[in-house]
């Protein structure tokens, strides 16, 4: 992480309401004033106590120079919704299958008042889910003023993808693409401000769009080792040798040509053009893209997880039409197979029956 600058600035959710329940996103500099601590409403605070009061954790520290006190739930999430927000950050419970709370100091068996908050929380949780193309209450958008940052920097990322070719982008690394930008007329020198955005990207804790998987990959200059993946003919993906290869040709021997790899091995340049893709489109809705893409540093694409479709479906196969398909049935009679987010995950992103889960 030498070669890179630490972030200099942070998203931050702006207190003020914008129509509709949606806010913006303030993008502070190192010298910019923290965000004050939000008091919840007497709505939310009235529904927290009745759920034991349970403490909301640290959301994430906007300097990694200066940390900054955690903010409590934003007044912008809807009293229901801000439950969830809290009890996503406990640990599992059988009693409430959809969320994770801690039993101990929440929910009882015989206390049927906090069941019915935990089920309400559940299912607006579970409505984003559903509802992940949609915007949303709560929901953080850039500010106006960065979206031409955002197309210019992903028109940029598509320049690159253009030059290497749609296989090598898949493995590609933050510094081979600064190396080609420098060295290529076509794709242009990244300015400081793109690299800037490009990191507050990067080190944004997702959770704060609701996003809420884990980071696998904290290293931005993370680097795909060439030596341990294998091309899968047809495709233009890889797969890591190994487990992941094993897999698929497992899945594949079973259910024949009629599976297909669509996704292998994407590293941290390729899902940074697909997310921030999906940002352009939902003009600057950074949690919307969250409910559709992992956010850079969120995928386990990077791992040995891969996507599956049917052949002939086209981008069909990352839609819903994937689930009706003749490979989607096949696969759930398979004993052995895993989907990273089902339809009740708790991670915040939408049922993505082709995501085949493997680390």
């Amino acid at each position: 992480m030498s070669r890179r600058r630490f972030i200099r600035q942070s998203f931050a959710a702006s207190a003020m309401l914008v129509g509709g329940g949606v806010t913006s996103v303030q993008l502070l500099s190192p010298k910019g004033l923290p965000p004050q601590s939000i008091e919840l409403n007497p709505t939310s605070a009235k529904a927290i106590d009745e759920l034991r009061k349970i403490e909301v954790k640290e959301l994430a520290d906007i300097s990694p120079i200066k940390p900054i006190p955690s903010v409590v739930t934003p007044r912008h999430i809807e009293p229901v919704d801000a439950i969830s927000r809290v009890l996503l950050t406990e640990k599992e419970s059988v009693l409430a299958p959809n969320i994770a709370v801690n039993t101990k100091d929440v929910v009882q068996p015989d206390d049927s008042r906090n069941l019915v908050s935990v089920d309400k929380a559940s299912e607006a949780w579970q409505q984003r889910v559903v509802r992940f193309d949609e915007n949303l209450p709560g929901d953080i958008f850039l500010p106006e003023e960065q979206i031409p940052m955002l197309k210019r920097v992903t028109k940029r990322l598509a320049s690159v993808r253009k030059y290497v070719g749609y296989g090598n982008f898949n493995l590609l690394s933050f510094d081979q693409m600064l190396y080609h930008a420098r060295n290529q007329d076509s794709i242009g020198v990244f300015t400081r401000d793109e690299l800037d955005f490009l990191d507050q990207v990067f080190y944004q804790d997702a959770k704060q769009l609701g996003f809420m998987g884990d980071k696998v990959i904290p290293e931005l200059t993370k680097v795909v080792d060439t030596n341990r993946v294998t091309k899968v003919k047809g495709s233009g993906h890889f797969l890591y040798q190994g487990e992941s290869e094993v897999h698929f040709r497992k899945i594949q021997s079973i259910l024949g040509s009629d599976l297909v790899l669509t996704s292998g091995i994407r590293g941290i340049v390729k899902q940074y053009h697909l997310y921030l893709a999906k940002a352009v489109k939902t003009n600057g809705n950074m949690s919307r893209a969250s409910r559709s893409l992992a956010p850079p540093g969120y995928s386990y694409h990077l791992l040995g997880d891969f996507d599956v479709g049917q052949k002939g479906m086209g981008f069909s196969n990352f839609t819903s039409e994937f689930a009706e398909s003749d490979i989607f049935k096949r696969l759930t009679d398979l004993g052995f197979i895993k989907i990273r987010y089902t339809q009740n995950n708790k991670m915040g992103v939408r049922f993505e029956p082709w995501h085949i889960r493997v680390v």
